[in-house]
């Protein structure tokens, strides 16, 4: 299924040899499986620095998969806008922010 002999894959089982990223790939084509299902019960601190954060984004992602091509547009659409008005929120707090008085002898 996978064209691996017996001794790749005992090589890989026990950790002689490492699986390459084309390798994994390949495996997740195969078993029709996303490389999310094998990395994220492996390393989740990768999808988030505390536990929940990471379960959040794993369940976003896993929702995601399931939409077709135009809906997966519109969301990243969506997306992009609420990034770009994350974006202008943040500017002009930014300038709202009183600035210090550098002039000489200026005083509180």
């Amino acid at each position: 299924m996978l064209g691996l002999s017996d001794q790749v894959c005992n090589r890989y089982e026990n950790a002689v040899s490492r699986l390459t990223v084309s390798r994994l790939l390949h495996i997740c084509e195969v078993l029709q499986i996303s490389p999310v299902e094998i990395l994220y019960p492996v390393v989740p601190h990768l999808w988030g620095e505390a536990e929940s954060e990471a379960e959040v984004r794993k369940s976003i992602i896993d929702k995601l998969e399931l939409f077709d091509g135009p809906t997966l547009t519109a969301i990243l659409g969506f997306l992009q806008h609420l990034q770009i008005k994350q974006w202008r929120t943040a500017m002009i707090r930014a300038r709202r922010k009183p600035r210090p008085d550098h002039r000489r002898g200026a005083t509180k």
